[in-house]
């Protein structure tokens, strides 16, 4: 928000100078300067803490990508290397993920990546390869909280990892410990744990017959992960739900992923 000027991207913040010779206006945004990308960071550090209301004595739960934003930038401090090489040398190239990146368009034609919407507010521009979260965006498509782009399959590749306790393929990538420690519910009256979501029976965020033991997450542009390791069960679900519109919300409004996990589980109690 505060890099646009009535609505506009600001052209002293996003014009290049490519752009300026020939009057495209592609804002430098996939290949943002050292600068803006410290201007964002700073941006961040000085957003104000949140305050208690007046008769509040506690904070009440509020989901921020703020967070995870700072956590990128502690991977690159202590890895000292950007987050997406650190995470393609450890994690991708060893599970044998060759679609699992960021910034897709450096390795596939676009024909191969479902679009997004068309971003009237911040690009003026159909979303179609890039990342749809514009924080991410003036970060160079490259971010904690958003911009990783994968197929079904190898994502449950990363979720079976996940499920066999950080091991997969004779390789250890997280320690048990850690990952019970990630997928444990935190606090009593917040139902997350670290990075991962838990079901909650209030929201309904998942079936109803998953266990409690349940972790994943859902993602505003339609998709969703779910592993459950009680019943052995890894949930996949991809849909460019935000095409053309973000106003699309027939995904939602009919509970589509939970009617499916719904099905999943009737299954499994049937087969047993």
């Amino acid at each position: 928000k505060v890099t646009l000027e009535k609505d506009l991207l600001s052209p002293y913040v996003y014009q290049t100078t490519a752009d300026s010779l020939t009057d495209n206006k592609t804002f430098g945004l996939n290949y943002p300067t050292p600068r803006q990308k410290e201007a964002v960071w700073q941006e961040v550090i000085d957003s104000d803490l949140r305050k208690l209301g007046k008769n509040d004595t506690s904070y009440n739960y509020r989901y921020s990508d703020l967070g995870f934003m700072f956590l990128h930038m502690l991977v690159e401090r202590v890895s000292q290397q950007p987050l997406d090489n650190f995470l393609e040398q450890n994690i991708y190239q060893p599970l044998g993920l060759s679609n699992m990146l960021f910034n897709p368009l450096t390795r596939f034609p676009r024909e191969e990546i479902s679009p997004t919407e068309y971003d009237y507010y911040f690009r003026n521009a159909q979303i179609w390869g890039s990342v749809h979260d514009q924080n991410a965006q003036v970060l160079g498509g490259v971010a904690g909280h958003a911009g990783l782009f994968s197929n079904a399959h190898e994502l449950s590749k990363l979720m079976q990892m996940n499920l066999n306790g950080g091991k997969y393929g004779g390789y250890r990538f997280l320690h048990d410990q850690t990952l019970q420690y990630f997928t444990t519910k935190q606090k009593e009256h917040n139902r997350r744990g670290l990075g991962w979501d838990k079901p909650d029976a209030y929201n309904g965020n998942t079936a109803k017959a998953a266990s409690e033991k349940t972790y994943g997450h859902t993602g505003f542009t339609g998709t969703a992960v779910w592993v459950d390791p009680e019943y052995d069960l890894i949930f996949v679900f991809l849909s460019n739900r935000v095409y053309p519109s973000a106003e699309n919300k027939k995904l939602m409004e009919n509970n589509i992923r939970i009617r499916i996990q719904d099905v999943i589980y009737e299954a499994i109690e049937t087969d047993l």
